[in-house]
């Protein structure tokens, strides 16, 4: 009797064993399958989703974009991300174009806040109607290094603020190579400060960064004319505390617009104010429920 008992207990010993160790398996193996480390620097490729491109939208704003006139000295700018816009885009886009441009940031928000850290970068491809766009995997490692940051190429799968921006910088920046940044909803004045004090330190005349935001949101076009009035006197006044607690009806990434300011601020840039319009302006039948765009350029003094 007492060897059948310790016959079962050695059984159930070894059975539990098992177990444990193909858990560690599973568990490990998941691990390995979503974590990228920043010596691993292979491309995820983004295939093109629906929110980042509409060929009628793309097509007729590039075509009207034609006509512009060039701004000068321009390191920065802001446009939206919303393909209604793709007027503002293509405008500011074309009047800031410079044939040395060799990077482009891309800054926006996390839409979906899917990722633990505040902060998002990765070493990717888009895939566009015009070709493929990949990021500068150089300037990208440095970023995830100094900022102590993992590659993690998964919220750009569906992320519009970069998405829907990439064939538009591959028309008019086709040899470009870019830096995508994220900010989730939840990034701090302490995060705006170091994304803007890296950009201060690692970029060189070459690049322009791109800031990807899109303002009052789910507003009665009165009501988000209001708001806007309040976000652009806090631009204008340079005022990132003020602005970093603004909500959606305001700004869809008060991080990245407080970004924007103090990354002039660091290259003594003029702020102007280049365009206004609400969704409603682009809408053949308006909506009760609106979103409204600016196009800013940070310019040489």
């Amino acid at each position: 009797m007492k060897s059948v008992i310790l016959i079962t207990a050695i059984v159930i010993i070894i059975g539990c064993g098992f177990i444990l160790s193909r858990t560690q398996y599973f568990s490990d193996r998941n691990k390995s399958s979503v974590t990228y480390s920043q010596e691993n620097k292979e491309e995820y490729i983004i295939p093109l989703h629906q929110t980042f491109f509409d060929s009628k939208y793309f097509n007729s704003a590039i075509i009207s974009a034609k006509q512009n006139s060039s701004i000068q000295g321009v390191k920065a700018i802001i446009i939206p991300h919303h393909l209604i816009a793709a007027e503002i885009m293509a405008n500011i886009l074309s009047q800031t174009k410079r044939d040395n441009i060799n990077n482009i940031v891309i800054i926006g928000p996390n839409h979906e806040d899917n990722n633990a850290t505040t902060i998002t970068s990765a070493y990717v491809k888009w895939q566009t109607p015009l070709g493929q766009m990949q990021t500068n995997n150089n300037l990208v490692n440095k970023f995830l290094s100094d900022l102590k940051l993992h590659n993690y190429p998964f919220p750009f799968l569906k992320e519009h603020s970069v998405g829907a921006v990439i064939p538009f910088i591959e028309n008019y920046y086709p040899q470009a190579k870019i830096i995508p940044i994220l900010f989730n909803s939840t990034a701090s004045l302490s995060d705006a400060q170091d994304v803007a004090s890296w950009l201060n330190n690692n970029l060189d005349e070459n690049t322009l960064v791109v800031f990807s935001l899109d303002f009052s949101h789910y507003l009665q076009e009165h009501e988000a004319g209001i708001k806007d009035e309040i976000t652009k006197s806090f631009i204008l006044s340079r005022d990132v505390n003020s602005i970093i607690s603004l909500s959606s009806g305001y700004v869809d990434s008060p991080a990245t617009l407080a970004t924007a300011i103090m990354y002039a601020d660091y290259q003594n840039l003029e702020i102007k104010i280049i365009d206004e319009k609400n969704s409603n302006d682009f809408l053949e039948q308006p909506s009760a429920e609106t979103t409204s765009y600016f196009s800013i350029i940070f310019k040489k003094k």
